[in-house]
């Protein structure tokens, strides 16, 4: 059992900042990595993204993107949403589309839960972002700590043993004191939506029990850019019909 894992989710085809998170963790001596989902959708590079991920992952799991790629009807979405996933459809090659599929909606292993999103329902990638939602997410949840993404937002939650909850901003080194569950939303690598726009990634450690976010510089606003162009192009291409 490694003392040291990286945790991180929604890459959403952006190949620079997934390249700059797994640089800092390697920077780090962590050699393990489980990716929370949402490799693909809003970003301009999800086949490279994909291809790059399956090489130094050893989980992966689905995020709604892989799923609304796979099997939703995108016309009715709107152009932020649907453009992305239309280029994923005609970027990946069959293989890795069949890769997306296989992959699952949760992981268990070593004392640890991982999802994309909530563990009540997985397949329906409910956020977690209130109260209730947390208290869903626990009573689902059998180990000591779980690990989601989903949100785009760094935290750490608590339901101690009396039923309390509490909550830790996700920044910096998080103690773990062993007095509840804790269930640690570890932000996004791409498209933050809080007022740092640097990609995140958490390292979980065993002794001592804690977490920490790791923040990584990367170009975010060179990705909008790209985004904003991407989204251009295919209102024109469609308006010319």
């Amino acid at each position: 059992m490694t003392d040291r894992i990286a945790f991180f989710s929604d890459v959403h085809g952006c190949v620079e900042a997934l390249e700059a998170v797994l640089a800092s963790i390697s920077a780090q001596g962590i050699s393990r990595i489980i990716f929370l989902g949402d490799v693909l959708g809003y970003g301009p590079e999800p086949a490279e993204c994909v291809r790059r991920l399956r090489q130094c992952a050893e989980v992966c799991l689905v995020g709604n993107h892989e799923a609304m790629a796979a099997n939703f009807d995108l016309s009715g979405m709107s152009p932020s949403v649907a453009v992305p996933l239309e280029l994923a459809r005609r970027e990946l090659d069959d293989e890795q589309k069949r890769w997306l599929v296989s992959l699952p909606l949760t992981w268990n292993g070593e004392g640890i839960q991982a999802s994309h999103a909530s563990l009540h329902e997985p397949s329906l990638f409910t956020h977690i972002v209130n109260a209730q939602h947390v208290r869903r997410h626990f009573s689902r949840q059998t180990a000591g700590i779980s690990f989601y993404g989903h949100t785009h937002i760094p935290v750490v939650y608590c339901l101690d043993d009396t039923g309390r909850l509490r909550t830790a901003p996700g920044q910096g080194e998080v103690q773990l004191d062993g007095a509840g569950r804790y269930a640690v939303g570890v932000g996004s690598v791409a498209f933050a939506r809080n007022d740092d726009p640097r990609a995140c990634w958490v390292e979980f450690r065993r002794d001592p029990p804690g977490v920490v976010f790791h923040r990584v510089e990367f170009d975010a606003a060179a990705l909008e850019s790209q985004v904003a162009a991407m989204l251009q192009s295919a209102v024109a291409a469609q308006a010319a019909g």
